[in-house]
């Protein structure tokens, strides 16, 4: 599966579950370009539901501040994002302390 340059979801077996767009992928590596990790969510089941409609409840979600790029070197699991949930995940304030 060819996931570069693709928005989507991924799941790491320690390091927790992450969006952005992915820049390289090799095995269960990955890099993702202007990403952030998924911390908590309010209106969806799953990353699944996140990954297919977005969130529901944006206020009650905390998605952190993005970066330029991040590794993940234990990836387990990679959904790629529609273009419906994309524009509500963009659209979640960022989480972080002041």
């Amino acid at each position: 599966m060819n996931f570069v340059g693709k928005y989507c979801i991924v799941c790491g077996r320690n390091s927790g579950i992450y969006v952005g767009t992915v820049s390289e992928h090799n095995g269960t590596e990955m890099l993702l370009k202007d990403a952030r990790r998924i911390y908590y969510w309010s209106g969806a089941a799953t990353i699944v539901q996140i990954a297919e409609e977005g969130v529901k409840r944006p206020k009650n979600t905390k998605f952190t501040m993005c970066v330029d790029e991040i590794g993940l070197f234990d990836v387990i699991n990679v959904i790629p994002v529609t273009e419906k949930a994309q524009k509500s995940i963009e659209e979640i304030k960022e989480w972080k302390i002041k």
